[in-house]
């Protein structure tokens, strides 16, 4: 069991890689490339919505875009 744990920590970009590629496969397989790339592009933009750090700027930038025309 130690070794599976240990192959899987050394490997793991290769694993993710290929699980995606799959995943992609199968969708494209299913519903088309098209399709499929759009669920790419909108997996990407959830994970960047999602991501703590992507959201502080978004709301740093809305705050600041919002409190511009009060300087003035």
């Amino acid at each position: 069991m130690e070794q599976i744990v240990e192959y899987l920590l050394k490997n793991y970009r290769k694993i993710l890689g290929a699980l995606f590629g799959f995943v992609f496969g199968m969708i494209a397989i299913k519903y088309g490339v098209w399709e499929a790339i759009a669920v790419l592009i909108l997996t990407a933009a959830g994970y960047l919505f999602g991501n703590s750090l992507f959201k502080i700027n978004l709301r740093k930038w809305i705050i600041d875009k919002l409190t511009e025309g009060e300087e003035k």
